[in-house]
């Protein structure tokens, strides 16, 4: 892979993604994707304005931040994202198919013993 070339072609870890995604598997339509750990959403909305027919989840511990997160994307005009206070391991997450998942750096904020249980 040549993650530099997209690195440096796209600002945003989400955009670099998406990117690479519809460059190399252009085939690749996802219908449900699940960003975990998404903060503010600065990741998330690439996947919302680049796969515009898929049903993106976004998912924090953090309230507030995902109160500014619906904020920033509806004032962006991309309010497709469902911002949520849940953990991957949430019932409604387990139950329904995903056919895309992503956490931009999620890992670092996180306990072994939740690593795996993710």
């Amino acid at each position: 892979m040549r993650w530099g070339k997209w690195a440096s072609n796209n600002a945003d870890m989400g955009d670099s993604t998406v990117a690479w995604l519809k460059q190399q598997h252009p085939e690749f339509k996802p219908t449900r994707i699940l960003d975990m750990g998404c903060a503010v959403g600065h990741s998330t909305l690439p996947y919302v304005s680049g796969f515009e027919d898929a049903e993106v989840h976004a998912i924090d511990v953090a309230a507030p931040m995902l109160r500014y997160a619906h904020a920033r994307a509806s004032s962006k005009g991309l309010a497709g994202a469902l911002f949520s206070a849940k953990r991957r391991d949430s019932p409604t997450l387990r139950t329904t198919p995903l056919t895309l998942v992503v956490s931009h750096i999620l890992l670092h904020e996180t306990s072994s013993a939740a690593i795996k249980n993710m």
